[in-house]
């Protein structure tokens, strides 16, 4: 396995130094040559988010893994509908190199990866996301402060809840390559 470049990504310049400017999601891509079952590819890119919280915007970067240098630039407006001074929170590519990013409290965003096209969601009512995490069929799982855990299929644009932890605090969460969910809740060790 190769040694990886190690870089840093800071809020561009100009930007006020507030509690959340900070890069919060990041996800790899999988890389132009990724495939059967392999996550790596020769075009390993990196996505980070970013809240402008002067202009309330979501900015998303989508950086070379090799050279730093970046890629693409998306600008979500308007992130912080709910007013709760959180920008993006957490990031998960899927299989088509798409960036499903989610906002702590309100959005699930996603970021088509050729054309750089938005679509945005409004997370179900008490949801409160705070982990993400793709399965293998392409669709978004959350967990949130609420317990409440959460799946969207972008098939029908609706979300199911799946469970709800009795307000348990979810943490985070990842799904194996057999469809397991593995969830961590504060406090707790793994759980599935």
């Amino acid at each position: 396995m190769g040694r990886r470049r190690m870089c840093a990504v800071a809020p561009p310049t100009g930007w006020r130094r507030q509690q959340h400017a900070r890069p919060r999601p990041t996800a790899w891509d999988g890389g132009a040559g990724a495939s059967g079952g392999n996550c790596s590819g020769p075009d390993e890119n990196l996505w980070v988010g970013f809240w402008d919280a002067v202009g309330n915007n979501g900015e998303f970067r989508r950086i070379n893994g090799k050279t730093g240098t970046v890629v693409d630039s998306v600008s979500v407006p308007l992130w912080n509908g709910g007013g709760k001074d959180y920008g993006p929170y957490g990031g998960a590519v899927d299989g088509d190199g798409n960036l499903w990013a989610i906002g702590l409290w309100e959005n699930l965003v996603r970021i088509d990866a050729q054309t750089l096209d938005v679509q945005r969601w409004s997370m179900p009512e008490g949801a409160e996301p705070y982990g993400i995490a793709i399965d293998a069929q392409g669709r978004p799982w959350t967990v949130g402060w609420s317990g409440m855990i959460t799946r969207f299929d972008p098939a029908t644009a609706q979300f199911e809840t799946v469970a709800t932890s009795d307000g348990r605090r979810m943490r985070g969460l990842q799904v194996d390559r057999d469809g397991t969910v593995w969830i961590v809740e504060i406090g707790r060790a793994s759980c599935r």
